[in-house]
């Protein structure tokens, strides 16, 4: 069963933006907030960086962003393998 119920969101937007694309903004400002929550606090410790500017930080979540890529093609990669050397590195991995 499916439940509709209305919304209210109250924001300083202009009245002539449609509800569904503040909605969308929203979807947005969620997904950053998660990006940074998993920085902060999945091991990456995004508030003890000591870089001094702006630019210095986009460098590094760059990095960190690539070898979380890379290491999530790993383990998919792993899935589909059978041999004994990715059975023991998956078990590593758990």
């Amino acid at each position: 069963m499916i439940c509709s119920a209305p919304w209210y969101v109250l924001n300083n937007v202009s009245s002539d933006v449609a509800g569904s694309q503040i909605a969308l903004w929203y979807y947005y400002r969620w997904d950053i907030e998660s990006y940074f929550k998993l920085m902060k606090s999945g091991g990456h410790e995004l508030e003890h960086w000591q870089q001094a500017s702006g630019h210095a930080i986009l460098k590094r979540l760059l990095v960190a962003a690539m070898v979380a890529s890379l290491a999530s093609a790993t383990v998919w990669s792993l899935q589909g393998l059978d041999t004994q050397e990715a059975e023991e590195f998956k078990q590593t991995l758990a």
